[in-house]
């Protein structure tokens, strides 16, 4: 027996303290994740810059009225090129009782080039719109009326689009998404030059030849309230004119819907043309519920399952559990989502040295001085690998809310410490056998493994592929006809957090003894959020692809925020999903492992081009960037460390739009089902 080995088991009694605080036998079990320090940048939050929201588009004011009394607003036409219009309205009733005239700046009724009654909205959740799009239009104000034969009162939005260069850029400048705290709005006309040049984290560079005359925010809370604000120069101080900001200080958690307009007019030559953008953004705010108390302390698990340190390296080995104390601000919350980089002393320079990150879903408890604390596994190997002397510390910790994954509570340092001699004991394993393990090239044989028996062993009884349908879905999306072994996740017509969401699909899985997934949309969130946080039947499926995403947003897609927007007018059917905004998505994404994100296959479809209906929603082309699927954009479909497993034309995200539904595909849905683990 190495001296490894021997030394932990003849001190089990000394180190294995207050266990309780760490391990619990109630559902659901959560995974433990820990990485190399040369991940660590890959964990880091990301810039609110960098999911920032960009606008050719302008909402005009609400639009209500009856018969009698008609709906009437002017516009700006800021290109000949081209200009769409569409009306947005609750129910198709509402819309066909409705009359559009529109006129250019010569009072003349211009027909549309192009007039298409269809639906804006995400996957099960959307709006009645009619739209028309008018070719080589004459630059100037513009005016559209919208009269009714009903005698009800009737609510509309009316969103135009713009061909014109000027791209009115939104961000907020926090992740400090906590009540009572300042969050600061900035924005800055630009255009594609601006956007291409733009450095991660910082906003664009101004269109010199745009100036601004007006600019505002209009900010809902989620008890109903309306602030309305004018914005200030402040955020391109070179430029005279460009760049704007406000400051709202949201008093209620809950989630907020931020609507920032701006006027003014660009220079083209010897003339001057006068535009109109808005942008939309949604988020939730939360109460801070604990903060950490900035102290850390060890205790620890052994599990001797070989007599050899390098055979049991991967498996359960030696391992820590890091209990970081916290004290309750208000009513606290059971869960949160924590992450916090480990570092110790070189044994031999006795310089800082990183040893790993650490991650995952933890309860809040009591330890045995009833402090409250959260907890983290680190396994002892990444201190034999680093060459980590005590004392140790926790660096860049953050615990987040599990719904939103914003940060409650953040530390740069935290020492930990460790009881009784224990800092002599583990001096004494790491100098006898520190460099002789290597976690990373573990991990990969691990994995390896894994691969090679998901494609030899046959399937369990009970084994199935779980098909999960997206956000508010209404129906199942894959036909069952396309698969073999097969179980239908059902969740109709719901708004749930990706976390929620997650957790239904392991319930479901339950009653089977393995799973794998095919996800649609939000689904595919879902279905990787389970296998990186949650141990379910996913984890025991054999097979070669694991989870199978088609049309997942990962990065989040605009018309979140413009849905939430809608809603606040006339009404969301299954509540808004701040989840699926860039800001959302970037905020989850940037806890998932790399190796988590390998589990996954995903596809990617768009619309056929070269045709007459190079679109796949006219509406949705108002907002979202080309090419998309109807919902997500191209740009925003890559999960950065999975597979890609083809990208299509000729199919859009669900049914009806203009061409066949991306779950629909037999040839797809055959390959899904062949290779699926199970």
């Amino acid at each position: 027996m190495s001296s490894y080995f021997a030394f932990f088991l003849f001190t089990i009694p000394l180190l294995c303290i207050g266990l309780s605080g760490a391990i619990s036998s109630n559902k659901p079990v959560y995974k433990s994740l820990m990485g190399s320090p040369s991940e660590f940048s890959r964990h880091m939050p990301p810039s609110p810059r960098d999911s920032a929201v960009s606008s050719r588009s302008h909402m005009l004011p609400w639009a209500s009225f009856r018969h009698g009394g008609p709906y009437l607003a002017t516009f700006e036409v800021d290109s000949d090129d081209y200009v769409s219009l569409a009306v947005i309205s609750k129910t198709n009733a509402d819309l066909q009782s409705m009359t559009v005239l529109v006129t250019d700046p010569t009072r003349t009724v211009i027909e549309p080039s192009l007039t298409a009654n269809e639906s804006i909205g995400m996957d099960g959740l959307t709006y009645p719109t009619l739209t028309f799009a008018f070719l080589r239009p004459m630059v100037g104000q513009w005016c559209i009326e919208i009269s009714t034969s009903n005698d009800d009162v009737m609510q509309a939005a009316v969103l135009i689009g713009y061909s014109g260069p000027v791209i009115w850029h939104t961000s907020i400048d926090s992740h400090e998404l906590l009540t009572g705290s300042l969050i600061n709005i900035q924005a800055v006309a630009t255009d594609e030059d601006g956007l291409q040049m733009r450095k991660p984290g910082e906003m664009p560079s101004p269109l010199r030849s745009a100036f601004i005359e007006d600019a505002s925010i209009t900010l809902f809370n989620p008890n109903d309230t309306t602030v309305v604000k004018e914005m200030v120069e402040g955020v391109t101080g070179d430029v005279e004119g460009t760049g704007f900001e406000s400051t709202v200080q949201p008093t209620v958690p809950g989630m907020y819907v931020l609507w920032t307009q701006t006027s003014g007019f660009f220079r083209t030559g010897n003339k001057s043309v006068n535009f109109q953008r808005s942008s939309w953004m949604s988020f939730s705010v939360v109460e801070k519920s604990v903060s950490l108390a900035g102290t850390a302390h060890v205790h620890s698990e052994y599990l001797p399952l070989a007599s050899d340190v390098g055979d049991s390296v991967c498996s359960d080995e030696p391992h820590f559990w890091i209990a970081a104390s916290v004290k309750p601000e208000r009513s606290i919350n059971s869960q949160y989502r924590v992450y916090a980089e480990v570092w110790g002393k070189h044994f031999i320079t006795g310089t800082d040295t990183s040893v790993a990150w650490i991650s995952g879903m933890s309860d809040v408890s009591h330890d045995t001085s009833s402090t409250d604390s959260v907890s983290l596994r680190l396994d002892i190997k990444w201190l034999l690998k680093a060459f980590a002397f005590p004392p140790y510390s926790l660096h860049n910790v953050r615990i987040e809310e599990i719904d939103s994954f914003i940060s409650v509570s953040t530390a740069d340092h935290i020492a930990i410490e460790l009881f009784g001699n224990m800092s002599d004991q583990l001096k004494q394993i790491v100098a006898t056998n520190g460099s002789q393990l290597n976690p990373c090239e573990c991990q990969v044989k691990h994995t390896a493994a894994q691969v090679s028996n998901h494609s030899s062993e046959k399937a369990q009884s009970g084994a199935k592929l779980i098909l999960v349908h997206g956000y508010c879905s209404s129906e199942h999306t894959f036909p069952e006809s396309q698969f073999t072994d097969v179980a239908f996740f059902e969740d109709f017509k719901q708004s749930r957090s990706t976390d929620e969401f997650a957790r239904l699909i392991r319930d479901f899985g339950d009653q089977f003894d393995s799973f794998g997934l095919a996800a649609h949309s939000h689904g595919g969130i879902a279905s990787l959020h389970l296998y990186t946080y949650y141990e379910s039947g996913l984890d025991k499926a054999n097979g070669e692809r694991l989870i199978q995403t088609i049309g997942t947003p990962y990065h989040g897609t605009p018309l979140a925020d413009l849905l939430a927007s809608i809603g606040k007018l006339i009404g969301i059917g299954c509540g808004p999903n701040p989840d699926l905004s860039y800001d959302g998505m970037e905020r989850w994404l940037a806890a998932i492992p790399a190796d988590k994100q390998e589990a996954v296959h995903y596809y990617t479809t768009q619309y056929k081009t070269g045709g007459l209906v190079n679109y796949c929603l006219l509406p949705s082309n108002l907002i979202l960037s080309w090419p998309n699927d109807g919902l997500i954009e191209k740009k925003k479909t890559d999960l950065p460390y999975g597979n890609p497993a083809g990208h299509s034309e000729g199919e859009c995200h669900t049914k009806g739009m203009n061409w066949p539904p991306q779950t629909q595909n037999p040839e797809r849905n055959e390959e899904i089902n062949r290779l699926a683990a199970r």
